[in-house]
């Protein structure tokens, strides 16, 4: 698991600040009552006018006590900022745990979250190549990344207003890179300005291409690439492209309208676009949240295939959310499996994974606090 150097209790944390305000305020009284007994001295010189004795006398003395008084208020408020930036108790940081009062979970004290409400994240091989990769690609920038021994066990590339998650392949989280398949369980659709423009790009970069940028039936222009780690990305030149997010994840499936009734309601989604033939589901839209997640039945002709044809899955889906534990209960409702219940983890999030009866495995967290010191990792449980 994410192990933290959490520390003692929130004393230990406060003693360097501590020792370093008392060396401090220790200077400044010096000099202070340095600078009082030299007027003070000057009280018992006869040669100070009488009534200038008295001013310095009675004026030297409540200016002593007003600072003394300020430096109390400052180590008081210091300290009271300290304790409430840690968080900390006796046994060390804990993070706020949501109310389970009547049985029921309350509301979760969250933090402003900066990532959409889905987000795909990549299995790889090299974790630092592809985010390096991704960003040249798509003109992104790497933000928050966490390795664990020399491997990315989490890194995010910042898309335009999406972001792009990736991490090594884990055996423990029974995770698989496409290479290893020798297919995908999904894709990346990308709503782009110019499609030719990006394609030519990622051709440089050793993309490669599975359909050039065409015109389709549908008015858009369309192509089809997969990166050195074998994912498949769909660049649409959308004419209108409100609502969409640059970046949208698309999931493979073995039964399309099952998909769309179990998704309803886990997620309360909203129906887009849905294209049928023969039965099968060639191409759905549904909203969760502020995102779009777009899922097709299997197709031979195509080649693609979910999880459960797989036996794995070569990607998830992260599902930002403002109560984990709440979006946890409707997916196992839903008849979703569950892989990790809802705990808060040393980064910062309230956490929990789950599997869909799909084989897609869904990340669910809720941004509860900040991490105030760094940390070491010696896993992901």
């Amino acid at each position: 698991m994410f192990k933290r150097e959490w520390g003692m209790p929130m004393l230990n944390h406060a003693l360097p600040h501590l020792a370093w305000i008392i060396h401090l305020a220790a200077s400044v009284m010096w000099i202070l009552k340095s600078e009082v007994k030299f007027e003070f001295d000057g009280c018992d010189n006869d040669s100070v006018d009488p009534d200038e004795r008295l001013d310095v006398c009675i004026s030297t003395g409540p200016i002593l006590m007003l600072v003394e008084l300020l430096l109390l208020v400052f180590l008081a408020g210091y300290f009271s900022f300290i304790y409430y930036r840690r968080g900390e108790s006796a046994g060390g940081m804990s993070a706020p745990k949501p109310s389970t009062k009547g049985g029921k979970v309350g509301a979760l004290k969250s933090l402003p979250v900066k990532h959409p409400n889905l987000s795909p994240q990549l299995i790889v091989k090299d974790g630092k190549t592809a985010l390096k990769l991704y960003a040249d690609a798509f003109n992104g920038a790497i933000e928050d990344n966490m390795e664990e021994n020399g491997m990315l066990a989490y890194g995010e590339v910042k898309i335009g207003d999406s972001y792009l998650m990736v991490a090594d392949e884990d055996k423990e989280w029974k995770s698989v890179c496409p290479t290893k398949l020798g297919n995908t369980s999904g894709e990346v659709l990308m709503m782009v300005p110019k499609c030719d423009t990006v394609y030519e790009k990622c051709i440089k970069l050793g993309f490669t291409g599975q359909l050039k940028p065409t015109d389709m039936p549908w008015g858009e222009r369309y192509a089809r690439l997969v990166c050195p780690f074998g994912h498949v990305f769909a660049l649409n030149q959308k004419k209108d492209r409100t609502g969409y997010r640059l970046l949208n994840t698309l999931v493979t499936v073995n039964d399309g309208k099952k998909a769309l009734t179990v998704y309803e309601k886990a997620f309360g989604v909203t129906r887009g676009d849905i294209m049928e033939e023969a039965g099968k589901i060639e191409h759905g839209e549904i909203k969760i949240g502020d995102s779009w997640i777009m899922l097709a039945d299997e197709d031979k002709d195509m080649n693609t295939k979910g999880p459960k044809s797989l036996k794995n899955t070569t990607m998830e889906i992260l599902l930002a959310t403002d109560d984990t534990d709440g979006q946890y209960k409707k997916c196992c409702s839903a008849g979703f499996k569950s892989m990790k219940k809802p705990a808060n983890m040393p980064w910062g999030d309230r956490y929990a994974r789950v599997e869909d009866p799909f084989g897609h495995r869904w990340s669910i967290s809720t941004k509860i606090e900040e991490p105030s010191v760094d940390m070491n990792m010696t896993g992901r449980d």
